[in-house]
């Protein structure tokens, strides 16, 4: 299962999540941020891969 977690600006809350996650047998984390200067903005590719796509807050999942 592949899982992708999102918040604002890609520094703690995603990143957190995925770094926990990421051991977890049979599960696939990647992490993304919405905001222009995030450091790993949602791709395409990101978000279509996903399974699964948590948002941190209501107003991530309005982002494009």
């Amino acid at each position: 299962m592949r899982l992708l977690f999102v918040c604002r600006r890609y520094r703690l809350r995603s990143p957190t999540v995925e770094t926990v996650l990421a051991g977890h047998p049979d599960v696939e984390t990647a992490s993304a941020g919405t905001s222009l200067d995030a450091d790993n903005p949602p791709s395409l590719d990101l978000v279509e891969g996903a399974d699964i796509s948590f948002v941190m807050e209501e107003v991530h999942r309005r982002r494009r």
